[in-house]
């Protein structure tokens, strides 16, 4: 009866590690399409991003 109970304990931890690990790959993949869909917008727009920079620079000088 012991080792049933060690098989079923190990079966409940493969579970929720199993869980764990496609929390993690979700976000991951979360994080690669943001970043992915962020450099197509920097490509599509030629300005690297640094438009809003450059915007707010200029703002606060004529403030």
């Amino acid at each position: 009866m012991q080792h049933a109970a060690r098989i079923s304990s190990v079966r409940k931890r493969i579970t929720s590690l199993n869980s764990l690990l496609k929390s993690i790959q979700r976000r991951l993949d979360n994080i690669d399409h943001t970043l992915s869909a962020g450099l197509i917008h920097e490509k599509s727009t030629g300005d690297g991003g640094r438009d809003n920079e450059n915007h707010n620079q200029s703002s606060l000088k004529s403030s």
